[in-house]
C-alpha cells in the first residue's frame, strides 16, 4: 500500500481509539439512584425469516421500572431492593458500573469488561500505533485487520450498548 492511504488509515483508527478512550477514561455521571428490582438476561428475536436472529442483553431495572442495558452480566448477588446507582459514560451514555450504596462496592458492567473485547480493541491499538513508525507489510496487514476490529468494536460501542 502507499503510504499515503496506510496513513489515511492511520488517522482513521485514531479518531476511533480517542473517542472511545475518551468516554472509557473521562469520569461517569450518576444517571440513576435507586431500588434495584432485578438484573436479568433477555432473548430477544430480530427478523422473521426461516433463521432469524437471536440477541442476548443483560439489564438491569429498578423498582420504578426504569431499565438499562449492561455490557456484562454482574458476577456478585445482589439482594432485591438494595440500594444503587447506576454510572454511565460521559459521551455516549453507556452503563459504565453499578455502585452498592450499602458497602459502597463498584461493579463494572461495561462493554470494555469483557476482557476478549478488551484485548482486541488494546492490540489493534498497539498494532494501529505500530504502523505510525514502521513500514513492513506485516504491519500493513496487521493495520487492515486491526481497522476492521476497531471499527467493529467502536460501533457497537457507540450505538448498540
Amino acid at each position: 500500500m502507499e503510504r499515503k492511504t496506510v496513513l489515511r488509515i492511520i488517522y482513521y483508527n485514531l479518531v476511533l481509539v480517542v473517542l472511545v478512550g475518551l468516554d472509557l477514561a473521562l469520569p461517569g455521571n450518576i444517571k440513576k439512584t435507586g431500588q434495584l428490582e432485578s438484573i436479568y438476561s433477555v432473548q430477544r428475536k430480530y427478523g422473521s425469516g426461516r433463521r432469524p436472529s437471536y440477541v442476548k442483553r443483560d439489564l438491569v431495572s429498578f423498582t420504578d421500572g426504569e431499565i438499562f442495558l449492561l455490557g456484562k452480566f454482574p458476577k456478585i448477588d445482589l439482594e432485591r431492593k438494595a440500594y444503587i446507582s447506576v454510572v454511565q459514560s460521559p459521551i455516549f451514555s453507556n452503563t459504565q458500573e453499578i455502585v452498592i450504596l450499602e458497602n459502597k462496592q463498584n461493579v463494572y458492567v461495561g462493554f470494555f469488561s469483557n476482557m476478549p473485547v478488551a484485548s482486541v480493541f488494546l492490540v489493534s491499538t498497539l498494532l494501529t500505533l505500530i504502523n505510525c513508525f514502521n513500514d513492513k507489510k506485516i504491519f500493513q496487514i496487521g493495520l487492515v485487520f486491526s481497522t476492521m476490529a476497531i471499527s467493529i468494536i467502536s460501533i457497537i460501542y457507540i450505538f448498540y450498548f
